[in-house]
């Protein structure tokens, strides 16, 4: 009895050593597949704006900057020694639309946004992010109100590539005042954050002066006929017109206007930054005057252009911010050594980042620098820079 009870003994020793020696050893290959599977595991971002509807092709823009930037940086290395993976979302620039997206992307654990594209939709994602410490950038939100709120909510974690309606705005008066004294002009927006951010900014700034706004008024954001609008400017002897709105509107403005025999001068903002609208507007574009970033500021890398051209894409309007924000977003998780959004958003405030556009940097509030807006003349389907600023 007590020999098969000392055999026993040492048999259940036996199987608990060997037990044991199997437990740390599946343990220690365990920790070893969590670590690795931890550092090849990809950190998702994702790309947001209007990947369908009227505003598309400004989504497209943006996705195909943002899909090349990540194909670049993964055959670099990827950013931590982890591939990035993009996602694509579609807000269709409706504001409750990117608030339910917003709302997805942080339950699920997203670590950086390119986008979102409008100013209407960027707002109140902005607040979701920024409560959830996710970094946004946006390549072509212009409203002033995106970076303010946030600076006064106390979120680190928006930025832009694109500059600011103000800043645009006081360019497009200060043209007005200088070649339109004494004039009649027309001042016009579809009723959006983006055009009535601009256009309030350029009634604030030519109050005062000898520039005469005969007309001041919102339309319609699906408004496509514009003929009585036209004939109406036309018989107020108006000589300018800055419209407030997105591309495929100010088209059907420009061809209603010209039909109606009416020579004023067309001014818009950077939004006509895109073929679509000379597609669009055909022969009545001819004239027609917008701002966007000084050809230095904008001079993009040769190499980057190349490359896009090279796969058949022509890198038009957003596509190089689309590109340039993830750019800054893998220099801030290589600079901070992680993923966290206060921390790049501080980081990316204190330091230049090498981009797409060269080195570029942000102020407090996330603004960007050294930017300043410039004249482009459009003619025969080309935008021309105007040397006459």
């Amino acid at each position: 009895m007590q020999k098969s009870t000392a055999a026993f003994v040492k048999s259940a020793c036996a199987t608990s050593f060997l037990s044991l020696a199997f437990l740390l050893g599946a343990c220690a290959q365990s920790g070893k597949t969590a670590t690795t599977a931890q550092k090849d595991e990809a950190i998702a971002i994702a790309v947001v704006g209007p990947m369908s509807g009227d505003l598309a092709p400004f989504g497209e823009q943006i996705r195909r900057g943002a899909e090349k930037a990540v194909a670049d940086i993964n055959a670099k290395g990827g950013v931590l020694g982890r591939q990035l993976r993009l996602e694509i979302h579609d807000d269709q620039c409706n504001p409750s639309r990117a608030e339910r997206i917003a709302k997805e992307l942080v339950a699920n654990g997203i670590a950086f946004v390119d986008g979102h594209f409008c100013s209407g939709s960027s707002i109140p994602a902005s607040k979701i992010y920024g409560a959830a410490g996710v970094l946004q950038i946006t390549p072509a939100s212009t409203n002033p109100a995106l970076t303010e709120e946030a600076a006064a909510a106390g979120y680190a974690t928006v930025l832009r590539i694109a500059a600011r309606d103000d800043r645009q705005g006081v360019t497009a008066a200060h043209w007005l005042k200088r070649k339109y004294a004494w004039k009649s002009v027309a001042i016009l927006d579809d009723g959006r954050a983006y055009g009535t951010e601009i256009t309030a900014v350029i009634m604030h700034n030519l109050a005062g002066s000898s520039v005469r706004v005969a007309v001041r008024e919102s339309f319609e954001r699906d408004r496509t006929d514009f003929s009585a609008l036209a004939a109406a400017l036309k018989a107020k002897g108006v000589t300018a017109i800055y419209l407030g709105a997105y591309h495929k509107q100010i088209a059907a403005f420009v061809k209603a206007l010209r039909a109606s025999g009416s020579n004023a001068e067309v001014l818009a903002a950077d939004v006509l930054n895109t073929d679509e609208f000379w597609q669009l507007a055909g022969a009545a574009a001819n004239g027609v005057r917008y701002t966007d970033g000084w050809p230095g500021y904008a001079r993009a890398s040769e190499t980057v252009v190349a490359a896009f051209r090279a796969e058949g894409l022509e890198p038009e309007g957003y596509t190089l911010h689309g590109y340039a924000a993830v750019q800054a977003f893998a220099a801030a998780a290589t600079g901070t050594k992680g993923t966290s959004g206060p921390a790049m958003g501080a980081w990316l405030r204190a330091n230049r980042v090498a981009t797409v556009f060269g080195d570029i940097g942000w102020d407090a509030k996330g603004d960007i620098k050294d930017f300043v807006y410039a004249w482009y003349v459009l003619r025969g389907g080309k935008a021309v820079f105007d040397s006459d600023q």
